[in-house]
């Protein structure tokens, strides 16, 4: 079969910190295809925030960072203007972005970032903050009480996590079910 996902065999791999590990081809192949999308645009791991900007010209500060609501409510702005990152990515290449894409797609490493560099109170950051941090504890909160990861049968069927697991099962029960859903699935 050519559907790499379905591929058995076992590979020596190298990290980038020299360590070696075996993995199976599907491994491997799941791995890369998480990282690219159907259209072959590679998605990029972030690595670290090195550095950050602010232009004080477009960012706002403590002067101008409210509004007035109709009802007399302070509230502060919600904009991130004026500040980028600079990033390391895990292939080890660096680019600039702005606060607003960063912070959509890596809201935990720019917390991160922010509160060891004493950013917080910047309104850039502290009109979203504060919201991003509650919703995370509440959904911590949820995961913690839900079985969705204990779930092991659906409707009386087995439900594999992985690909190993689903040949598992087709061998199991002498047929290709899962197999055959595998293949559907990627084509």
């Amino acid at each position: 079969d050519q559907n790499p996902l379905l591929d058995t065999g076992k590979y020596v791999v190298e990290y980038y910190d020299g360590s070696t590990d075996v993995l199976a081809a599907n491994t491997i192949a799941e791995a890369i295809f998480s990282q690219v999308d159907d259209e072959g645009r590679d998605f990029l791991l972030l690595d670290e925030i090195v550095e950050h900007e602010k232009n004080s010209d477009e960012a706002l500060n403590d002067s101008n960072c409210w509004e007035i609501k109709k009802n007399g409510n302070k509230i502060l702005k919600p904009t991130t203007k004026g500040w980028r990152f600079r990033v390391r990515w895990k292939d080890g290449t660096h680019c600039w972005l702005p606060l607003k894409d960063l912070k959509e797609s890596n809201p935990l490493e720019v917390i991160q970032y922010a509160s060891g560099h004493q950013l917080l109170k910047e309104p850039a950051f502290a009109w979203w903050v504060p919201r991003f941090q509650s919703a995370k504890q509440r959904i911590i909160k949820k995961l913690g009480t839900t079985k969705y990861w204990r779930i092991q049968e659906k409707l009386g069927i087995k439900v594999p996590r992985t690909i190993e697991q689903a040949y598992a099962l087709d061998r199991q029960n002498g047929n290709t079910l899962w197999q055959d859903a595998i293949k559907k699935e990627m084509h």
